[in-house]
């Protein structure tokens, strides 16, 4: 590591010094949301140009990469809810209730024409609109045109502030850059980090990077080709990049920091089919094993086809302990989104949202995470209503089916009838929302809502422990059952050790739970099928759990798996906690099984390795060839966390001495001593199932 890189690490990373310019800066929007004269689309762009206006540029002077925000809080964005019975509110800065995030911007057109190009496709747009007498395209156009003045103006500021510190390099990028295309590798980093710093002053959270060593990858080649930069020089810059991501994620409001969604895309194929893995691709896989801090959260794109050298680099950055590269699978990801709908080329340039969701940069406006199939709360209900009067398991089964259809049934009622907030930013980011003179939260090519799937392997444990004990064996009776579960197992430690340690489990390769599993992942699946939402897209089912493995977990007592009141449910698609599972390959071969392409909305198998299997390079092949297997069998999206379980304790106890712990949470990576106890104490106990 260079001097510089190191210098850096410490003022952003290590020491946080940048936090001394963080001021509390109040920005009123009250009075543009409440003028009726304005748009909701106006709203938007001056609510966004006032908050840009009212901060304060910081630019330090030995940086090559600039943009640090120092406004602490950002305004919320207070919008009525179309039904007002329902929970949904929107907000400025929250991603899933109403505004737009998880959705990939078209960063590389506008680095490559600059805003002034933006600005004369949108004034050639502007003409023909006029033409046409649409009086409601005008007035969008118009309003795009005025926020590209304000972040030029913004942009002006930061240069300006670069020449006062004496910073020659920042001043001359912003000579060029935003209003003229990137010329080199370094405009174009430049200016990418000046359009996600801008746009996250609208949302402060989920706006991934999306496909960088695709559209980064002509100004690396050309600089590199022309001997401008040498690899060295080229490495140096993407790493100070690298560290410019990690200054703000601590703003973040939501559960935790270092969810803020800074997710980036490498490898996979291109539009045609063809391998899109390039230089830019390792050198980005690199720098993140130099640095090893939490963004960009890194995502390789793979398949059956992909060498085994890329899953060994992959397995490196793994042993680092950030909690990814996460792997998605090519073979299982674009049959999965073109059976949705999605146009084959769009569907080979898929990218990864905030955590796991796939999303098509530029053409999207898709809300990826939702809401959850609560499949554990399901279970209970059946088990307290039917299990009693159910004569065979297929007919306690169909009841559970019934439960499915209505849990989806409600989901598709609550969204039903509600509006995305416009956003003027990525609108001007977006040539399929200039070209059709209309917002991008109306006129994305694609309008699909995602629903995460928590809980599965708990809920298939649970329907084949009745299987087995209460309909196959005849050995547990229904009263008994349900007794047990109605007084947490108190009095019933012997079922409870049958349910818990004994009873099939998703995971073992063991037929007997897995047909189950692939019959409630196919149920979910059909639960949703056909279904139109509020935007005229679908229904996209996933894997994922996010938050919900938590709060699902909060809502159900004890359930027929043996799992006790209080205890969590798995994360993501992975197995339930405190059982034993035969190793990985069994796990995998389990959890391939399914047919995943139904439920692809994303949510990775999920496995801890202990950090003592990447004790050398055999090891290092040997983690690479398990990868490779879990892709050629069929597996959809994976997540490996190396892990130290004595370690993690040790943080708990002493926080101030492990202060960079870094460890994936669900579908983010965080720092361990800044998660709240109860999803630390989650993360061991998945370090305790290492196989």
């Amino acid at each position: 590591m260079t001097g510089r890189i190191q210098a850096q690490l410490n003022f952003f990373v290590n020491r946080k010094d940048h936090h001394q310019f963080r001021q509390d800066i109040p920005v009123d929007i009250s009075d543009i949301l409440n003028d009726p004269s304005l748009t909701d689309e106006e709203k938007n762009a001056r609510a966004h140009a006032r908050v840009l206006r009212s901060e304060t540029p910081v630019v330090f002077h030995d940086e090559r990469i600039a943009c640090t925000r120092s406004m602490l809080h950002l305004p919320k964005w207070e919008h009525a809810p179309v039904n007002t019975d329902k929970y949904i509110s929107h907000m400025l800065n929250e991603p899933t209730l109403g505004g737009i995030s998880n959705n990939v911007a078209d960063y590389g057109h506008t680095i490559e024409v600059g805003l002034e190009g933006r600005r004369d496709e949108i004034n050639r747009v502007l003409q023909t609109t006029l033409e046409a007498g649409d009086r409601e395209g005008v007035a969008f156009l118009k309003n795009a045109l005025f926020l590209i003045d304000e972040i030029e103006s913004f942009a002006d500021r930061i240069q300006a502030q670069a020449l006062k510190v004496g910073n020659q390099t920042v001043y001359e990028a912003f000579a060029e850059i935003p209003r003229r295309g990137a010329k080199t590798f370094a405009q174009a980093l430049q200016f990418l980090r000046f359009l996600n710093f801008v746009l996250r002053y609208e949302n402060d959270t989920h706006s991934p990077l999306g496909r960088f060593d695709q559209y980064m990858y002509p100004y690396f080649k050309a600089d590199m080709d022309s001997g401008r930069l040498s690899y060295d020089e080229a490495f140096e810059l993407l790493c100070e990049y690298f560290i410019s991501l990690n200054r703000d994620s601590d703003l973040y409001f939501g559960i935790q920091q270092g969810d803020n969604g800074q997710a980036m895309v490498l490898g996979g194929v291109d539009s045609e089919g063809r391998d899109a893995y390039n230089p830019l691709s390792e050198i980005c896989i690199r720098a993140s094993l130099e640095l090893g801090i939490i963004d960009p959260k890194i995502n390789l794109r793979v398949s059956k086809d992909t060498p085994l050298a890329i899953f060994e680099l992959g397995s490196e950055l793994t042993k680092k302990g950030l909690g990814f590269p996460q792997y998605s699978n090519d073979d299982v990801v674009i049959p999965a989104l073109t059976k949705w709908g999605y146009d084959l080329k769009d569907a080979r340039n898929y990218a990864v949202a905030g955590c796991w969701e796939f999303v098509i940069p530029d053409y999207g406006a898709e809300v990826v995470n939702i809401e959850a199939m609560p499949f554990i709360q399901v279970v209970d209900r059946c088990a307290r209503q039917y299990l009693r009067q159910s004569e065979s398991f297929d007919e306690f089964m169909a009841h559970f089916k019934d439960g499915l259809f209505a849990e989806a049934d409600k989901i598709a009622d609550r969204f039903s009838d509600f509006s995305l907030r416009p956003s003027t930013i990525h609108s001007i980011l977006s040539r399929q929302a200039i070209g059709n003179a209309r917002d991008i939260s109306k006129c994305g090519k694609y309008h699909n809502i995602g629903i995460h799937g928590p809980g599965i392997s708990n809920t298939v444990d649970a329907l084949a422990a009745v299987k087995k004990y209460v309909f196959d064996e005849k050995t547990v009776s229904a009263d008994d059952l349900i007794s047990a579960l109605d007084s947490n197992f108190e009095g019933h430690e012997q079922l409870w050790r049958k349910l818990r340690y004994e009873a099939p489990k998703m995971g073992n390769h063991d037929d007997y739970a897995d047909e189950i599993a692939a019959k409630v992942i196919d149920l979910y699946a059909d639960s949703f099928e056909g279904r139109k939402n509020c935007f005229g897209g679908g229904f996209r089912p996933g894997t994922g759990s996010a938050m919900y493995y938590m709060w699902f977990a909060d809502e159900v007592g004890a359930t027929p798996d043996g799992r006790r009141a209080g205890e969590p449910l798995s994360a993501n698609y992975s197995p339930s906690l405190n059982i034993k599972v035969k190793g990985p390959v069994s796990m995998f071969q389990s959890f391939t099984k399914p047919d995943l392409r139904r439920v692809c909305n994303g949510g990775p198998v999920t496995m801890e390795l202990s950090d003592s299997l990447f004790r050398n390079g055999e090891a290092i092949e040997k983690v690479a060839g398990l990868v490779q297997f879990f892709i050629q069998s069929g597996g959809h999206q994976l997540q490996l966390n190396a892990v130290n379980g004595e370690t993690l304790r040790s943080a708990q106890k002493d926080p101030s001495q492990y202060r960079n712990l870094v460890v994936r949470v669900w579908g983010w990576s965080g720092y361990f001593v800044e998660l709240s106890k109860e999803y630390q104490d989650h993360i061991i106990t998945r370090t305790e199932m290492t196989v």
